[in-house]
């Protein structure tokens, strides 16, 4: 077990976080659409990463774009 010096624990409670934040969003969309896409695209500023489940696009539709965001990963 590693000693602390005395006060450090008291010290360190009241310093801000070590650096930026990452936030990550995960929605279940249940299907795609025009207005789903504004809705998020008015929030893509509030996060970094948006995880979207169940877009229900088929193999003859086109891929979904958000304003704002660009696609790093996709699975059908």
């Amino acid at each position: 077990m590693m000693k602390m010096p005395a006060g450090s624990r008291q010290r360190n409670r009241y310093l801000p976080l070590s650096g930026p934040t990452l936030s990550i969003v995960s929605i279940n969309i249940e299907g795609f659409s025009g207005c789903k896409a504004e809705i998020l695209a008015t929030m893509a500023n509030r996060f970094d990463i948006l995880c979207m489940q169940e877009t229900h696009i088929g193999p003859a539709q086109h891929r979904p774009t958000i304003p704002g965001m660009k696609l790093v990963a996709e699975t059908r």
